[in-house]
């Protein structure tokens, strides 16, 4: 499902005729016009590439649509620990990539950069057309005072078969930009840093704490020590 995603949103990108192309998911909608903004930020400056928008849900709080280029730093400390150490712009870069669900493009950015990577999942396949951005010719900017309610901002599911798919993908993505130098060393210390996790939640599974599903979460653990030694 989430590679299929890439391969659709490529389809229409590819049949659209528009020299500037403005992606939203389903769920989301525009606040206030916005087309003539976009031509001026365009027209003004041949070389922008991508325009990302800021999320709001229904009650106007922003609901995050952008993350910035990741690193092997921030897979080895994992989801939980890299979302609370965002908040103190630790292992942050500069560069700041837009999700998929309120950007938009032009049309020529993409042909001459092929259009999302489809072997990627949903957030991976967003996060390298921006890292590509980043590497050309192009320039990619995003635009917080252009707001976009996104209903399902944040609702991705973390299930396990999820978790997984973020570690694998985002390996892959990692290594297509070098990002991983010493693989070896970064398998030993997302390892360690799992077996932990498993460890913690076998003891809380133990004590009978009902509130969370532990011993759900400790399968899951297990599963993904299992990708880890698998990713080359």
């Amino acid at each position: 499902m989430y590679i299929i995603l890439a391969r659709t949103v490529n389809r229409g990108l590819r049949q659209a005729k528009g020299e500037i192309i403005v992606l939203l998911d389903s769920d989301a909608y525009l606040i206030e016009p916005i087309v003539d903004r976009l031509k001026e930020m365009y027209f003004n400056d041949e070389l922008i590439g991508c325009v990302g928008f800021k999320t709001v849900n229904e009650k106007g709080e922003n609901t995050g649509n952008v993350l910035a280029e990741p690193s092997v730093l921030s897979l080895i400390s994992g989801q939980q620990i890299h979302s609370l150490l965002r908040k103190y712009n630790v292992f942050e870069s500069k560069r700041i990539l837009p999700f998929s669900c309120a950007v938009s493009f032009r049309k020529q950015c993409l042909e001459e950069l092929g259009y999302f990577d489809e072997q990627f999942p949903v957030v991976e396949a967003d996060n390298d057309i921006g890292m590509r951005i980043y590497r050309s010719r192009w320039k990619l900017v995003y635009e917080p005072s252009i707001a976009v309610v996104h209903v399902g901002g944040g609702s991705i599911a973390n299930d396990t078969k999820r978790v997984l798919l973020f570690y694998e993908s985002r390996w892959r993505l990692l290594k297509k930009y070098q990002k991983i130098k010493f693989a070896f060393m970064v398998k030993v210390a997302l390892l360690f840093r799992v077996s932990i996790e498993f460890f913690a939640l076998k003891c809380l599974s133990f004590f009978g704490l009902q509130s969370i599903n532990f011993t759900h979460k400790a399968k899951g653990r297990i599963e993904l020590l299992q990708l880890i030694r698998k990713l080359y």
